[in-house]
């Protein structure tokens, strides 16, 4: 067994992070100090809680149950809400498909709506970067 843990132990221990020897209680050990001044000897229950405190009992099997047999409960609108979205997103999908593959002809005005939009978006962009251009700069003698 490798010392490390040990010396890493201690070092807590020293510095006030662990009340007791680890080392020497994991191995049976006498324990070499006591890292709280205070404790006449190494505590060895913890009396955290008070008398008569009752805890619940400990469950016979490891598993979750929930409490009205759902583990998530969605109303109902969102369900209703995502399947008319995946229609949609299907619906676009396959339409894009039918478009590309030439299968549906589409009028050129609708063509070029996204071209037109997209020149729209783009025109106060550039007008702004065009007032941050540099001036051109004199050729030098």
């Amino acid at each position: 067994m490798s010392l490390d843990w040990i010396s890493a132990l201690d070092a807590c221990a020293a510095n006030g992070i662990l009340n007791y020897d680890a080392p020497a209680d994991i191995l049976g050990q006498d324990p070499r100090y006591v890292g709280h001044p205070n404790f006449e000897k190494m505590p060895m229950v913890p009396t955290l809680l008070p008398e008569g405190t009752k805890l619940p009992e400990m469950p016979e099997t490891d598993e979750f149950v929930p409490q009205n047999g759902n583990l998530v409960e969605n109303p109902s609108w969102k369900k209703w809400l995502f399947g008319i979205g995946a229609t949609v997103a299907a619906g676009g999908a396959i339409l894009a498909a039918l478009v590309s593959k030439g299968k549906i002809k589409i009028p050129a005005s609708v063509k070029n709506l996204g071209s037109t939009v997209w020149n729209a978006i783009k025109t106060p962009f550039t007008w702004i970067a065009s007032k941050f251009k540099k001036a051109p700069t004199p050729p030098t003698p």
